[in-house]
Parts: structure tokens; C-alpha cells; sequence
């Protein structure tokens, strides 16, 4: 579906393996924007699942894309074929479990005002009612917290932040290389020396995993995906040398996710939560000496697969807050309206 209107300010980009079922709550929240009407949707899909988003879910937005592509096994990969159709000068990344405020596209096209590369939000715990939440929240958002002024960093919250489109490449595989791991375009545009801001007053709210499973799963392929790119280059003694020393490496790690949690106003800390981050950090440190040993590994399947989980994350478990509550309850409302 295309627009007669000007151009876009905005083009936002979110990825799905199915059909639209999974992306209705993302929709829904990035259609009650203030300047819903300025935003270009484009739904990155495979193939054979990409069809034509509903008329009614549609009509708020600028204009919407639905871009087919092959098998999606990397979210970042597959929205590179997205952002190379953006119209808008702005591009933003958004998964389809976290939420932005009513205000956040407004603020981002403000933020962009300036002469920022890109531009992050805060990103804040939209189901911090277990501690499992609370840890893996503090890993991975816990440096983004609601709090603070607009400064210069580098680096922004992955899979949520915006960019400039002339600062992105043109080439399809340059841009997948590049979002593969989307450290690696934050890295790349910082040795460009462009410029990154992280503006608290942009808000997303992202679901969090609460189950033992995916706590475990993430931990330690975080630990294989950075202990494989730190020691590409090391010699056979310093690997030997870290793998013995692997349950040490382990309360840097620790102290490092308990310091994040300070920002967090929905933390209460205790023994208890300690725990599970101390088991957070030690998995990553085995998932570290694991790639000492047996070298880099570029494909982690458990982390692709769980990047597109929504309901699977809360492991059963009610969200509180009634605005997020709402939101994923329209997954029930798409499968009861399902042929």
C-alpha cells in the first residue's frame, strides 16, 4: 500500500517469520504514535508468509511496506532488505516486543534535528515482576535507563535505535554484515567519526525473558558470541591462560549487571536477585572459555530464534501494567479471528 502524501519523516522497520499475527501489538502501539501519519511501516517477512497487512490495521500509518524475503534466520540480516526500500531520511529498528511510548517517534525525528549518526531511546522493563526479568534486563538494557539528559555514547540499544539513511550503506550485503550484529554498524559509523546520542527521553518498554531456559541459553551464548571475537587474534597460551581462569572472569561480569540495576526504579535488590545474576554471569563465562577453546562461532540459532518471542518470554506469568497487558493481548485476539 503506497501514499499520494510527501514522503515520509520516518521509516520504521520490524521483522516477522510468520504472518501478522505476532506483529500486532507492535503495530498497535507504533499506530497510536502522535505522528503515525509521518511513519513508513515496513514488515520484513518470508516469502511464502508475506501478505497484505489489514486495511484496518493499516490506515493510521503514512504508508506500509510488506518486503518478501528468503528463510529469515537473522533478524538483523533480514531487516537490512527493509532498510534499503526506507523513503524516510530517518530509520528505525523496533522488535516486536518492545513498545514505545506514544511520544517516542515525535522525539526521535527531534533528536535526529541535530547532526546525529543515530539516535537510542531508554529502554525500560516492561515485566519487571520476576527477577529473572530484572537480570537479563539489566544485561542488556540496564546502560539505557530513564534518567539523565541527552549525551554522546558509543553505543545505543540494539535493535531499537534510529539512523540517519545516508549514513547507512547502499549495498545489500555491506548493510547485513553490518546488522548481522548491529554492534558492528554502531562500531563502524563511530570509526567514521559520526556521532551517536542517547536521548532518555525516548522510551520504549521491552518484555523481558522470565523463564530458567532462555536465561540460560542467552547467558552463555553471550559469553561464546564475545569470548569468540575478543581472542580471534590470541595466541594458543592466552586462551589456555583464560579458560582456567574462567570462573573468575565471571564477578567482573557480575558487578558490571549489578551496577546497572542502581538506574532501575523497579529493582529491589536482595540476595536472591544476586543469585541469578551471579548464574547470569557464570554461564557467560562458560560460554567465554567454550570459544577460547574451540574458536569463534558466527551463528547462534537459540538467540534468533527467541528474538521473535513474545508470549513464550513471560513463561506464563501476567504483565502487570495494564498498557502492555492490552497490547499482547491481541495475540488471543488474532488467533480467535484465525481461518
Amino acid at each position: 500500500m503506497m501514499s499520494s502524501r510527501p514522503e515520509p519523516s520516518l521509516s520504521v522497520v520490524v521483522v516477522t517469520r510468520d504472518k501478522f499475527n505476532t506483529l500486532r501489538p507492535i503495530v498497535a502501539a507504533l499506530r497510536g504514535q502522535t505522528v503515525a501519519q509521518s511513519i513508513e511501516l515496513i514488515v520484513v517477512a518470508p516469502d511464502e508468509v508475506a501478505g497484505t497487512i489489514p486495511v484496518s490495521e493499516a490506515s493510521a500509518f503514512h504508508s506500509v511496506r510488506v518486503v518478501g524475503v528468503g528463510p529469515v534466520t537473522n533478524r538483523g540480516r533480514a531487516a537490512a532488505h527493509g532498510v534499503l526500500l526506507a523513503r524516510a531520511p530517518i530509520v528505525a529498528l523496533t522488535e516486536n516486543h518492545c513498545f514505545p511510548t506514544p511520544d517516542w517517534a515525535a522525539r526521535t525525528l527531534e533528536g535526529h534535528e541535530g547532526s546525529w549518526a543515530a539516535v537510542g531511546p531508554a529502554v525500560i522493563n516492561a515485566n519487571p515482576e520476576t527477577l529473572l526479568s530484572q537480570a537479563l534486563h539489566a544485561f542488556g538494557y540496564g546502560a539505557f535507563p530513564r534518567s539523565g539528559s541527552p549525551r554522546v555514547v558509543s553505543e545505543l540499544p540494539l535493535h531499537n535505535s534510529s539512523y540517519r539513511r545516508d549514513v547507512l550503506p547502499d549495498e545489500l550485503t555491506d548493510l547485513q554484515e553490518l546488522l548481522g550484529d548491529e554492534r558492528n554498524l554502531q562500531r563502524a559509523l563511530a570509526k567514521r567519526g559520526h556521532a551517536m546520542c542517547f536521548d532518555p527521553r525516548l522510551v520504549k518498554r521491552h518484555i523481558n525473558e522470565a523463564t530458567w531456559g532462555l536465561l540460560i541459553g542467552l547467558s552463555y551464548s553471550s559469553g561464546r558470541r564475545y569470548g569468540g571475537s575478543r581472542s580471534q587474534d590470541w595466541p594458543v597460551w592466552r586462551r589456555a591462560v583464560y579458560v582456567l581462569a574462567a570462573p573468575l572472569l565471571s564477578l567482573p561480569i557480575a558487578r558490571n549487571m549489578w551496577s546497572k540495576l542502581s538506574s532501575a526504579g523497579d529493582v529491589r535488590k536482595g540476595v536472591r536477585l544476586a543469585g541469578v545474576i551471579w548464574c547470569g554471569a557464570l554461564l557467560h563465562a562458560l560460554g567465554e572459555a567454550v570459544s577460547y577453546v574451540r574458536g569463534a562461532r558466527k551463528e547462534f540459532a537459540f538467540v534468533d530464534d527467541e528474538e521473535f518471542l513474545i508470549r513464550e518470554r513471560l513463561g506464563g506469568r501476567a504483565i502487570r501494567d495494564p498498557e502492555i497487558a492490552t497490547l499482547v493481548a491481541r495475540l488471543d485476539d488474532a488467533r480467535q479471528t484465525q481461518p
